[in-house]
């Protein structure tokens, strides 16, 4: 029957399916943005930033990796920091999208451009982990991994992002023909 859930198939439709990969990944690329970007949203972070809270310890974990703990405390001040340089330019009256993820500012220093700054974020993760490597193979590979996260996040981004435009552009255009 249709709208049915089939009861050997564990997600409903392939779109649950999407959703959670896309989930998972924004989980990961939160683990990374706090050190990698400023001046998120009031939900920037959100449900899946408490998840990437949960994630970095169990990697560490799996990983046996004490490296990654420190990486995990490092995390939470800098979401700290990030919160309260958040919360400071709100009270200073400069308004942000409420779920902006943050200027890649690390990224930023080599390209002034913000699209090509995220577009180059996932190769800085894969030099950073390559690097962090010789510290710990779990704390590189976690970091590598930003490499598929954060790259995957920019692109769904800048596909939504066309759509927004085209959705306007096709709103303008209906209402110019529509008025004449």
């Amino acid at each position: 029957m249709p709208g049915q859930k089939d009861p050997e198939s564990f997600f409903a439709s392939n779109e649950e399916c999407a959703n959670l990969a896309i989930f998972a990944l924004t989980v990961h690329a939160l683990c990374l943005t706090p050190f990698l970007r400023s001046g998120q949203g009031r939900r920037g972070l959100g449900w899946a930033g408490l998840c990437a809270a949960l994630l970095i310890p169990m990697w560490a974990g799996f990983a046996r990796s004490e490296p990654l703990v420190l990486y995990w405390y490092a995390w939470l001040v800098f979401v700290a920091y990030r919160r309260l340089e958040s919360l400071i330019r709100r009270w200073r009256g400069e308004r942000v999208h409420s779920r902006y993820v943050g200027y890649p500012w690390l990224a930023g220093i080599i390209f002034r451009n913000e699209s090509a700054a995220l577009y180059f974020e996932p190769f800085l993760c894969l030099g950073l982990g390559y690097l962090l490597q010789g510290v710990d193979e779990g704390l590189g590979f976690f970091v590598s991994c930003g490499a598929l996260s954060l790259g995957a996040i920019a692109l769904m981004d800048r596909e939504r992002r066309i759509s927004i435009d085209t959705a306007i552009t096709d709103g303008e255009i209906e209402a110019q023909q529509y008025w004449r």
